[in-house]
């Protein structure tokens, strides 16, 4: 009778003790093999009872409670093989978990990693979806809401489980928002620039994704808005959107509103009293009924919406001040000065009455004056009377004359026929003397005085001009819509100068310049071709696609440039917003990188007889990009205030050659 051969002992003595492998970062997640001979009693099953199988649980239960049969090696030549032992997957979240800390964008935030080991025939790589929330297990760990960040398959490090098993680590961020604080020169506050991350997929605005809102680059969400803010956008990975808003109008500056100034003093018997009032302020700065009256100071130091301010009132009523005036003759006569409001002051040219007294009027603030009455000249003392004053020589084309004249003046000082008319001087005596009189008079007609302006855009020369008007023909400063500016200068009471001149060219001027521009690539057409394999298992299709190259570098443009008194509303740029296109399928695959390009449609019907593939139709739609083909020209304005009008500067740019 035959013998087995005999088979000599293991060398060196097999493994009983779990050999440990950990295929996640927590500790407590092991897989483990023993080695074992199936063909030793030992190892055998007793009896009656049926042979090991995958999914026995380990002998060890109180060890390793949850761990079972996931894999058994091929035997060595001496019969041993390894029986590889793994946790239930069931509860992955009680104890696969540790907090670390993610970089997003450049941006640390608090995270939670977890590790999962799947079976292959389990694993989903599209679930969860990127944005998930954190399963909150173990119960009361996690206070506060996380988020799926990111994703990776590892390597457990075993060939014999990484067949069998997928590991994956999952990365959940606590998702916050960032602020960044600075401070402005001018006001000294602070300004908040606050960045929010959104993942791809979240909803943003009215039903509209973080992606396509992007793509929306004219949507009001973007850009400066009402409150003086500004919000970006800076896309810092495939998922995620980093959206920042940031201040940069200062829509509430300080500042102080003065509503009056206090009377003087001197002027009220008893003095000033010092009172404090609560005065609610609107967020315009101005004060809510009941309105500071006159004579009370109002400071309003605007850094919110309400302040308290403080009042100071005047009691008493205003009273005259006596005085004394002396003069040459060896007299002193009465000075008189009376508070009134600057609202009663006469809009009239003052003189020197009869008797030789002048009332002058002197503003202490917006809202008071003082009338002064006093003696300038002695009532029996020669004194000088201006009936008006000379236009300036320079407008006349004929010089002064000089005439001699004897005129004689009633009892009260005034001139009897003939009247004294305006551009003469007489020399009189109050009580009625006849004195000799020297009148100098203007003849001849005014005329323009005329010079010329260098405009420094153009190069051109413009005529200026500046003429004399009266006092009553003045008007405010103004520029007209073809570039002149009209001034008025004041001569003396009588007289003014109006100036007019150049200031702004609406000529338009044209140049070329060098600037810098990038024209996408443009899909022109696809072709399909088919190769047969010899071995009669059908065969393979290769896609060869052809796309006008794209250019980016310097170019010519045509500038044209122009002046215009009325705000200039440019039409929006053109955008030209190239996309890619991706289509996949066992036949064949077409991949075109980012283009123009028109609505496209790809489909792949595998038929009924092919020999690896079972019959079905799959179609994909790319619509077409906001451009289809580059315009023939691109135009953009650039417009600045400029000399109380607008610059307007167009750029127009061919498309390449």
């Amino acid at each position: 009778m035959a013998q087995e051969p005999q088979i000599r002992p293991r060398s060196p003595e097999p493994s009983r003790v779990p050999v440990r492998t950990w295929p996640t970062p927590n500790p407590t997640d092991l897989i483990f093999y023993v080695e074992r001979d199936g063909n030793l009693p030992a190892n055998q099953a007793p009896p009656g009872a049926k042979s090991w199988a995958f999914d026995d649980p380990y002998f060890d239960r109180v060890n390793y409670p949850n761990h079972r049969l996931v894999y058994v090696s091929p035997q060595s030549p001496e019969q041993w093989s390894r029986w590889y032992y793994a946790a239930d997957r069931d509860h992955q979240d009680e104890y696969n978990w540790q907090h670390t800390v993610a970089d997003l964008g450049s941006t640390k935030f608090s995270s939670v990693d977890r590790a999962y080991v799947t079976p292959r025939a389990d694993y989903d790589p599209q679930a969860p979806l990127i944005g998930s929330v954190m399963a909150s297990v173990p119960a009361g760990k996690f206070s506060e809401e996380y988020i799926l960040a990111y994703r990776k398959e590892v390597k457990i490090g075993e060939p014999e489980l990484d067949s069998l098993y997928v590991a994956e680590q999952r990365t959940f961020i606590k998702r916050v928002m960032t602020t960044e604080v600075s401070i402005r020169q001018k006001t000294g506050r602070g300004d908040f620039d606050t960045t929010t991350l959104y993942y791809k997929g979240e909803i943003v605005l009215d039903g509209i994704t973080i992606e396509d809102l992007v793509d929306d680059q004219i949507n009001t969400y973007w850009g400066a808005q009402d409150d003086g803010s500004f919000r970006s956008v800076n896309q810092i990975s495939e998922n995620w959107y980093a959206v920042t808003l940031r201040t940069f109008i200062d829509l509430e500056p300080e500042y102080k509103d003065s509503a009056s100034r206090l009377r003087p003093p001197q002027f009220y018997c008893p003095q000033a009293t010092n009172t404090t009032t609560a005065i609610s302020i609107t967020d315009e700065g101005a004060p809510t009924p009941p309105t500071p009256s006159l004579g009370q100071e109002v400071t309003v130091s605007k850094v919110g919406s309400v302040l308290t301010v403080t009042t100071t009132e005047q009691t008493g009523s205003p009273e005259p001040l006596p005085g004394l005036n002396a003069l040459d003759d060896g007299f002193a006569y009465p000075v008189e000065r009376t508070l009134i409001p600057t609202s009663s002051v006469p809009n009239i040219r003052q003189s020197v009455d009869s008797d030789g007294k002048i009332t002058e009027y002197q503003a202490t603030d917006p809202c008071n004056s003082v009338a002064e009455v006093r003696q300038i000249v002695s009532p029996e003392t020669e004194y000088q009377k201006d009936a008006g004053r000379l236009a300036p020589e320079k407008f006349f084309t004929q010089g002064l004359v000089t005439t001699s004249n004897a005129i004689s003046f009633d009892g009260n000082g005034e001139p009897t026929a003939p009247t004294v008319a305006l551009k003469e001087r007489a020399q009189v005596t109050v009580k009625g003397k006849i004195v000799h009189n020297i009148v100098k008079a203007q003849i001849g007609t005014p005329t323009s005085v005329i010079g010329t302006t260098f405009d420094e855009r153009t190069g051109a020369t413009f005529f200026n001009s500046e003429e004399l008007v009266t006092q009553d023909e003045v008007l405010e400063d103004s520029i007209e819509s073809d570039g002149y500016l009209t001034t008025y200068q004041g001569v003396d009471a009588n007289w003014a100068v109006r100036a007019t001149r150049k200031v702004a060219d609406t000529t338009h001027i044209t140049y070329y310049d060098v600037v810098n521009y990038e024209w996408p690539p443009v899909f022109v057409s696809l072709n399909l071709t088919p190769w047969v394999a010899r071995n009669g298992r059908g065969g393979t299709i290769y896609a060869d696609y052809i796309v006008k190259q794209g250019f980016s570098g310097p170019q010519i443009a045509t500038v044209n440039q122009w002046w215009q008194s009325d705000p200039y509303h440019p039409d929006p740029p053109v955008f030209m917003i190239p996309r890619g296109i991706n289509f996949n399928s066992p036949l064949f695959t077409i991949s075109i990188p980012p283009c123009l390009h028109g609505n496209l449609n790809f489909y792949c019907n595998i038929g009924t007889e092919d020999p690896d593939w079972e019959q079905q139709v799959y179609s994909k739609d790319f619509p077409a990009t906001n451009l289809t083909d580059w315009p023939d020209t691109i135009t953009w304005h650039e417009v600045h205030p400029n000399r109380g009008g607008y610059l307007v500067t167009s750029y127009t740019l061919p498309k390449p050659s």
